[in-house]
Formats: structure tokens, sequence, C-alpha cells
């Protein structure tokens, strides 16, 4: 794990849920295609109207870099909201 915090991604997977994928030393709990909010600070990101009880499977990505200046990418857990 790294030291110091770039910046943090939201990330929505189109693909849905998915389990035990092991990606940058971490697991990846959602499928792509991918949907990123890359934006800094606080997240506002608006819902589609008439996507009531439609489920999205997210997952955060925080971009690090260790004492050494490599960048360390660090998956964080999912959270699977249902919208309506």
């Amino acid at each position: 794990m790294g030291t110091s915090t770039i910046g943090t991604i939201p990330a929505a997977g189109l693909g849905g849920v998915t389990n035990n994928v092991p990606l940058f030393g971490y697991e990846m709990l959602c499928l792509a295609p991918y949907l990123l909010n890359s934006a800094l600070g606080i997240r506002n990101v608006p819902v589609p109207s008439g996507t009531t009880g439609y489920g999205i499977a997210t997952q955060g990505v925080r971009i690090e870099t260790d004492a050494a200046g490599i960048v360390v990418i660090v998956l964080m857990n999912a959270q699977d909201p249902v919208i309506g």
C-alpha cells in the first residue's frame, strides 16, 4: 500500500458484480465496461431518470505513491446500490 494518496476514482461496473478477480493485488468486484468519475473532491453523480429498480455495481479505486514515488493502485470495497 502507498504512503500518499494522489486521488480516488469511483467506478461503476456496467457489466455487473463479480467475486475473486485479482487485480493489482486486490479483488476487483465489478465488471467492465466501466464508467469512471475522476473528479477531485466530493462527487455528485446524477442518477438518470427512468432507472428505478436498477442495480449498479460500484467500487472505489485509490491511486497512491509509495515512499520511493512508485504509483500504487488500491482497489477499495464495493457498494452495490439499487436505485428507487
